[in-house]
């Protein structure tokens, strides 16, 4: 595997944590994975996909990136801040693979840059319709609670770990129940640790996704998209989309089988069409 290696770039909106490959031999365009917390979790996917420059990057309010600068972010504003980000490394054209949050800052970088963006991947990309997504908008991502008992160390932990038990996490019943197990503790404490580095947006943050208008944004698509297999109502909304036979990929969750899967359709899309 080529060497990932992590640094910082300074925007005006803020300064930005990417993780890159220092991979130069190659003539692909190199790929940008804008991720669900943290640009750490799309290292095994990195390894995969080890055959071009690949680059993740922290949206701002995630993972090692600066907090958002914004008193009411939208993945408008994360969008542009990102292409901002990318233009400071001087990526001009690239492919670009967005999951879960990321997957909605991604659909909107293809929307607004489509001259930039040559292949999208999204992952867990989340076509919603009401009621449940204000259900989501309203009672997902409340204000963390910061206080002097330190309430917001258990929320954090309850948060994640009941995140693999439901879906929704707080619709504790057994139709809501998940089926996945409960990972480790180290990564129900990696995890918690990124929710808690980032308390002050991570709900400013979840809040924008959701209110991200899918069914407006997705149809304005113009690039080849692959899309994960869950994602049928949002391959439904792009015009040059196609499906993958996997699951969403979790650097949890995901097998060292599905992690190859994954990789093999992501080239798939990136290599020939």
């Amino acid at each position: 595997m080529t060497k990932t290696r992590r640094d910082f770039i300074d925007t005006d909106a803020g300064q930005f944590h990417v993780v890159a490959n220092d991979r130069t031999d190659s003539d692909k365009a190199t790929l940008v994975m804008v991720p669900q917390m943290s640009a750490l979790e799309q290292v095994r996917l990195m390894a995969a996909l080890d055959d071009r420059p690949m680059i993740a990057i922290d949206p701002l309010g995630l993972g090692d990136s600066d907090p958002v600068p914004w008193d009411s972010p939208t993945i408008e504003h994360h969008a542009t801040a990102l292409l901002s980000a990318l233009s400071e490394l001087n990526i001009d054209r690239f492919d670009l693979c967005g999951s879960h949050f990321g997957a909605r800052a991604a659909a909107e970088m293809a929307v607004v840059a489509s001259d930039r963006v040559g292949h999208l991947v999204l992952d867990g990309a989340g076509h919603l319709e009401e009621p449940f997504r204000s259900e989501l908008i309203e009672h997902y991502a409340p204000p963390l609670p910061i206080d002097q008992h330190g309430s917001q160390l258990r929320w954090s932990w309850h948060f994640v770990r009941d995140s693999f038990l439901f879906w929704p996490h707080f619709s504790r019943d057994p139709a809501h129940a998940r089926m996945v197990g409960i990972p480790s503790a180290d990564a129900l404490h990696d995890r918690t640790v990124q929710v808690l580095k980032n308390a002050h947006s991570f709900d400013k943050n979840l809040r924008a996704a959701f209110s991200y208008p899918t069914h407006e944004k997705l149809p304005r698509i113009t690039c080849q998209t692959l899309l994960s297999k869950r994602d049928a109502p949002c391959a439904a909304l792009i015009p040059n989309a196609q499906q993958s036979d996997h699951e969403f990929y979790d650097s949890v969750l995901s097998t060292d089988d599905d992690v190859a899967a994954w990789a093999g359709s992501i080239r798939a899309l990136l290599d020939n069409s």
